[in-house]
Formats: structure tokens, C-alpha cells, sequence
């Protein structure tokens, strides 16, 4: 078989697992027919970018609070992994919900900057080990815990 007669075939799976993308030598590329992603909602997105409605009195709350105060804004619903922070061994997030906020929050911020900084504060190092924060969108929830940067 010669280089010209044979067909390369290309299999890359797009982003979040949404389908496949088949390319061949010969031909132009063609996308395979995906379904839609469930997991993540373009309204759950969309309220990430409200106002979050806090401001400076906000700084040293406890973070339970102030999720609860952005799942009342958005009508999202804010969770913290707690099974993360507790294996992380670090006995300061055992109770994570109960620390207060330390990041200085402005009238500006959105739900996504608040969530950042939220998630920015809670990164920690115990030990000789990183555990990084991020929130995760599912759905209409908003899950506070493991990060893969």
C-alpha cells in the first residue's frame, strides 16, 4: 500500500469528553454527532457572572455563610467537599466551612471572582503535600473542593 492510497485516521476527543473528531488524509474534517453536555448548563454558567452581592463587611464570615449568601443570589446550590479537606490531613480544614473568609471581596465582584477567591485562600500545604481548590460546576450545584491545574 503506498502513502497516497492509505488513510490516516485521527481520533481526538474534544473537550469535556463531547464527542469525537475523525480526520482523514483524503478528506475534510468531520465531526462526529455529539449529545449534549448535561453535567454543565449554560444558565448555571451565566450566573456565575452575576453580581455576588458582598461587599468589604463580607471579609471574615464564615465561608458556610457566604455560600450560602451566593446560593440565595443565584439560586445555585454551594457545596464544599468535606471528605477533600479532611483527607488532606490538615486539622485547620477539618470544620472548612467554619473558617472565616480572609480575601478582601469588593461590591464589584461576580460569583466566579468570590468562588476564586474563595478557592485561592483555601489552597494548602501539609506536610510535603499540595492540595489545591477549585470549584466545579454540575449541573445547577457548584461543588467547592479537589482542583487538577
Amino acid at each position: 500500500m503506498t502513502k497516497k492510497n492509505s488513510t490516516l485516521a485521527v481520533v481526538a476527543v474534544l473537550a469535556l469528553g463531547t464527542g469525537y473528531l475523525f480526520l482523514r488524509a483524503a478528506d475534510k474534517p468531520v465531526a462526529a454527532p455529539t449529545a449534549p453536555i448535561k453535567s454543565v448548563t449554560a444558565e448555571s454558567i451565566a450566573k456565575l457572572e452575576m453580581n455576588a452581592g458582598v461587599d468589604e463587611k463580607t471579609k471574615g464570615m464564615e465561608l458556610g455563610k457566604i455560600l450560602e449568601k451566593l446560593s440565595e443570589r443565584s439560586g445555585l446550590k454551594m457545596d464544599v467537599d468535606l471528605g477533600y479537606f479532611r483527607s488532606t490531613g490538615d486539622p485547620a480544614l477539618d470544620n472548612v466551612t467554619e473558617r472565616q473568609v480572609i480575601s478582601k471581596l469588593s461590591n464589584d465582584d461576580t460569583i466566579r471572582d468570590v468562588l476564586e477567591k474563595i478557592c485561592s485562600e483555601y489552597r494548602t500545604e501539609y506536610g510535603d503535600a499540595k492540595f489545591p481548590v477549585h470549584y466545579t460546576v454540575k449541573g445547577k450545584q457548584v461543588v467547592i473542593g479537589p482542583g487538577f491545574h
